[in-house]
Parts: C-alpha cells; sequence; structure tokens
C-alpha cells in the first residue's frame, strides 16, 4: 500500500527514539482500509507520532474527504513544520491525489505565509530541488 513506506520511515525513528512524525493517512474505508491502525495507535500513546486521517467512502451522504482536506484543516500546523524545515512526502495512486495534495499544500503556504502564490511556487521547486518533497505514486 501506499503507507508502507512511511509504515518503515515512522519505525525506524521510533527504534532511534526520533519522534516528531506527522501521517496523513487516506483511504477509502476506516472499517477496511486503516493499514496499521494498532501501530499508529501504540506510536500516538508513546509521542512518535501524529496521526490525521480521512476516509473517502465513509460519509454517508456521498461527500468525499480526502487527505488534501485534512490538510487544509490542519493548514498552520502543516506551516509551522515546513518553516521549521520538515520535508512532505506522499505516495499513492497517481491519478489526481498528487496534484490535489500538492495544490493543497500550495495554498496552505500562501495562506499561513506571507508567500504570494509564485513565491509559493518558487517554494515547492526549492523543495522538490533539496529532496524535501518527494512523491511515490503509480496508478
Amino acid at each position: 500500500t501506499g503507507v508502507a513506506p512511511f509504515r518503515s520511515f515512522i519505525e525506524d525513528r521510533v527504534t532511534r527514539t526520533i519522534g516528531g512524525c506527522h501521517l496523513y493517512f487516506g483511504n477509502r474505508y476506516q472499517s477496511k482500509d486503516f493499514y496499521f491502525n494498532e501501530e499508529w495507535r501504540k506510536y500516538i500513546s508513546e509521542h512518535y507520532l501524529v496521526l490525521r486521517t480521512a476516509f473517502s467512502r465513509d460519509d454517508e451522504s456521498g461527500d468525499r474527504y480526502y487527505v488534501q482536506h485534512e490538510m487544509k484543516k490542519h493548514g498552520a500546523e502543516i506551516w509551522n513544520l515546513l518553516s521549521s524545515g520538515a520535508c512532505f512526502f506522499i505516495a499513492g495512486n497517481s491519478k489526481n491525489m498528487p496534484q490535489a495534495v500538492r495544490e493543497s499544500l500550495k495554498s496552505i503556504i500562501v495562506e499561513h505565509s506571507p508567500m504570494s502564490e509564485s513565491m509559493a511556487d518558487t517554494y515547492l521547486t526549492e523543495m522538490d530541488r533539496t529532496k524535501c518533497y518527494q512523491a511515490e505514486t503509480w496508478s
């Protein structure tokens, strides 16, 4: 699954007693698709992980709630992390998710920093160049 590389990354940090990981996990159904939930809960209780979730098919009204929506809800937190030197990694389906997440991140930067849209584009390009923004996607 798309979350598997992050599981390994977080496990490595936990074994080295390094906290500060923030994971935005999205999938269709919480009851069927919440991979590694027990592990995440353990890391949360040990203060290694902050977990935010978005399950797109759980809303009975048919409204879809994706990771980019959860990101915007926590935009100030994301900007604080980025402005403190955090890196941003995404993994998953390559259809719409990568662009939607990147656009959400750009709007967070514009909203929570003094940057204009063009400055946010430059900021993201610099994150790409320095490998602080990476996407592992597939179809």
